[in-house]
């Protein structure tokens, strides 16, 4: 059975090696649309033989544009399942993700739906980039995110869920999806929120991206003291595992 990860990026350099990683030790391939980064992302994977391919978008982070070109990635690929994340995201489970997707199938369920916890920079000071080992404070936890799931010739991602893909049958996944996005810089945060208000120029909703503007208010800083720390819950078990990539 073929499980894909697929995801576009736009200046992910710091990720690309971590997500490689996760997708071997999950038995996942991998598949990438290059927003045009300029970091050395593109030819990062140029050099790892990493399938993907360019999308060009003007300079903005037009999520409706990137949105329809995966759409029609995956039905080029046409794989057993997909799997729709962030290159920042990833999706921590008990065994390996692609014999979880794999039991999930045998049972009849097409979609796969996990928790999902936003991780923060507390202002953590860091030597070199390496998020699992910095970063446990997070927001709170998210019900209902369906971005794992079976092909279908009409499914259709729409911003954080697929759609389109009926009779569902949703299978709750024990786990959770940790992102790593607001732990990013200031400098990186304000950048992507630069071209978000491109893409809201070019008439993509501003409801898309709209933490955008109240996270810059905070410098993209956000306090330790109001927010839970992951390794006082059942999830820092996931967090330990991401440790050992």
């Amino acid at each position: 059975m073929k499980c894909l990860y697929i995801t576009h990026i736009w200046n992910e350099i710091d990720y690309l090696p971590l997500k490689v990683k996760w997708c071997r030790e999950n038995g996942l391939g991998i598949y990438i649309l290059d927003n045009y980064s300029d970091d050395g992302s593109w030819e990062w994977m140029q050099k790892n033989r990493i399938a993907c391919e360019r999308i060009d978008t003007d300079g903005s982070f037009h999520l409706r544009i990137l949105q329809r070109a995966t759409d029609i990635a995956i039905k080029k690929i046409r794989p057993d399942w997909v799997i729709y994340l962030g290159m920042d995201s990833f999706a921590m489970t008990d065994n390996r993700l692609c014999d979880e997707i794999a039991q999930a199938s045998k049972k009849g369920f097409n979609i796969i739906q996990m928790l999902w916890a936003n991780m923060h920079n507390t202002g953590e000071s860091r030597n070199k980039f390496n998020p699992f080992n910095t970063y446990f404070y997070y927001a709170t936890i998210r019900q209902k995110i369906r971005l794992i799931w079976k092909f279908h010739p009409q499914g259709r991602l729409d911003a954080d869920m697929i759609m389109n893909i009926k009779p569902s049958k949703i299978l709750p996944l024990e786990g959770i999806i940790l992102n790593y996005g607001n732990t990013k810089s200031a400098i990186q945060r304000s950048e992507t929120f630069n071209r978000r208000k491109k893409a809201w120029n070019k008439g993509l909703c501003s409801a898309w991206g709209v933490h955008y503007s109240i996270y810059s208010k905070m410098n993209w800083i956000w306090d330790a003291t109001k927010l839970p720390d992951i390794r006082k819950s059942k999830y820092y078990k996931y967090i330990q595992k991401l440790q050992k990539l």
